[in-house]
Order: C-alpha cells, then sequence, then structure tokens
C-alpha cells in the first residue's frame, strides 16, 4: 500500500500468543525441554486468557513431554490440565488429571493439587468429599510447617455455605411438599 508516496508493508501483529506458537514450531521435535516449558507457558497463557480448550491442547502435548523428565514435571502437567478442564466445566476430566497429579505426589499428597481437588468435588455437589479434600490439603501445610492459604480457607467457607443452604433448600422443600398436601383440594368419589 502506498500513502502519501510512501510505500508500506503490512507487518503481521504480534501477540505473546503467536511469538509462543512460532517458538514452538521452531523447536517442535528439536528440544524437548524447551518445547515443555513452551507449552507450560501457552497453556498458561491460554488460561489466563479464559481460552481454555487451547490451554488443554497445550497442557495435553506438555504431558506427553514430561513423562521424559520425571515425575514432578508430569504432576505439573496433570495439575495444569486439572486446572483448564476445570475452568471448562469437564469436572470428572478435572478430577481424573487431579487425583493422577496427587497420586504421583505420594505421601500426604500435595496441598494445591488436594485443593483443586476439593473444588471439582465441591462444584460437583459433593460436599463432604469436598471438606475432605480441603482438610487433608490443610493436614499437609501444617505438616511442612507452612500457613494455610486464604484461598484454601475461603474453599472450605464457600463448601459450608454450601451445605448450610442445601440443607435450608431441603428444609424448604419438604415445607412446600407438606403445604401442598395439607390444602390439596380433595375429590371424593
Amino acid at each position: 500500500a502506498e500513502v502519501t508516496g510512501v510505500q508500506t508493508c503490512a507487518l503481521p501483529i504480534l501477540t505473546a500468543s503467536s511469538i509462543l506458537e512460532r517458538q514452538l514450531q521452531l523447536v517442535k521435535g528439536l528440544d524437548s525441554e524447551k518445547e515443555l516449558t513452551l507449552h507450560h507457558a501457552a497453556g498458561k497463557l491460554y488460561g489466563s486468557q479464559g481460552h481454555y480448550v487451547a490451554a488443554v491442547e497445550h497442557y495435553s502435548e506438555a504431558h506427553k513431554i514430561a513423562a521424559d523428565f520425571g515425575s514432578k514435571n508430569l504432576a505439573h502437567a496433570l495439575h495444569a490440565r486439572g486446572e483448564a478442564w476445570l475452568g471448562l466445566g469437564h469436572f470428572d476430566a478435572a478430577r481424573s488429571d487431579f487425583e493422577e497429579a496427587n497420586a504421583i505426589a505420594g505421601g500426604m499428597g500435595d496441598a494445591s493439587t488436594l485443593r483443586y481437588l476439593g473444588t471439582v468435588h465441591r462444584e460437583m455437589g459433593h460436599i463432604n468429599a469436598a471438606l475432605e479434600l480441603y482438610q487433608r490439603a490443610l493436614a499437609v501445610v501444617s505438616a511442612s510447617g507452612g500457613v494455610p492459604q486464604p484461598l484454601l480457607l475461603a474453599d472450605i467457607g464457600e463448601a459450608h455455605a454450601r451445605r448450610a443452604n442445601s440443607k435450608r433448600l431441603r428444609w424448604h422443600c419438604l415445607r412446600q411438599c407438606a403445604c401442598k398436601r395439607m390444602f390439596q383440594p380433595q375429590v371424593f368419589k
């Protein structure tokens, strides 16, 4: 295109995601360690932008590569993909990834993974299971001499609130059913 006698060329717009995708093309199959790092970075970027499908794709690629770099990298890829699945509302897939990541952690487990696994259960309506997992996360933090994260404590509060609301809702439903039965017109034959 020509603007006031000067010829210009259209340059592609560079974004963080396009730069990461280009770097991935350059290292694919040549440097697995860089490829793993780039897939994690791309997954994190896409997840932070709410593009969870793309995040899952990158974390799945990271998962394939991570096995060659030890269990810690494998657990990290599974945990990250679990977060993306959770963002999509695919609770069974998220639960599977978090459970596998936690099993790899061994011992008492990983506090962050237990917290996310609790959140998956809470979102599925399994409040008691969620509370148990949150308590296990607290135990892991305590055993390591750490201080409970505010988000973990907030998640525990949210689970208790949902359980209380669930009990109140059941009570209101039962009451409503009882009222309907009491005031239901009777049909005589």
